[in-house]
């Protein structure tokens, strides 16, 4: 998929290293190996879309206030990707939960008549209908499965990483629906951006292939 980027790199959104090692040239952000990724893609996110106006309820707040939201969400395979993100004040995070932004305008109309509550079990029904499915509640054109065998890693600190929680529930997951927790997300030569914990299960489980997020104009250099 082509994320979202502004035509020039914004300075001064980022910490000084990252903002040295990532820039855009010809449409393509190429991002420095030391750098965060989803640090990255919050300081493109303020950059194009504000950081002072809440997206859900179109309060003003401060900066220091303001934070970022899911649209598509993280437990329900949601990547930390511009398309993927809009500010929004602290209440209306908490508010929304762990539903997409469609489904957050549904239950705020239904408060209206009293039936919100049963809306939002029927939500949570469909999420789970669609995990037993083995599918995620995003977009079908975000994901491609892609043989694990071509995702690469450029690099990786010696860590025992299966004692980490994010292993621990990725293995949690991964029995109960036979299916990863998330996309990994690669960038257009197929090295992973995010997700490096679920490449690592993955690849422990010996699978074939994987549902990934390929960013067409992301590039790690």
């Amino acid at each position: 998929m082509i994320i979202s980027l502004p035509e020039k790199f914004p300075i001064g959104t980022l910490k000084k290293q990252e903002n040295n090692q990532a820039f855009i040239e010809n449409g393509i952000l190429k991002i420095g190996r030391d750098c965060k990724f989803s640090n990255i893609m919050y300081g493109l996110t303020y950059m194009m879309k504000g950081d002072r106006i809440c997206y859900y309820c179109g309060k003003t707040i401060s900066k220091k206030e303001m934070t970022l939201d899911h649209v598509y969400p993280r437990d329900f395979g949601g990547p930390s990707i511009t398309d993927n993100l809009v500010p929004c004040c602290q209440e209306c995070n908490n508010d929304k939960n762990n539903f997409t932004h469609q489904q957050y305008k549904e239950i705020l109309l239904a408060r209206q008549n009293g039936t919100a509550k049963q809306l939002k079990e029927e939500f949570y029904r469909q999420h789970e209908e669609l995990r037993k499915k083995k599918m995620y509640s995003l977009p079908e054109h975000w994901i491609e499965e892609v043989k694990l065998s071509e995702i690469q890693i450029l690099y990786l600190d010696s860590f025992n990483y299966k004692a980490t929680k994010k292993y621990k529930d990725s293995k949690k997951f991964y029995n109960m629906y036979e299916m990863l927790r998330r996309p990994i997300v690669v960038d257009r030569k197929n090295n992973i951006l995010d997700e490096f914990i679920l490449y690592l299960f993955a690849k422990d489980k010996k699978l074939d292939k994987v549902p990934t997020i390929k960013l067409e104009n992301v590039q790690i250099r």
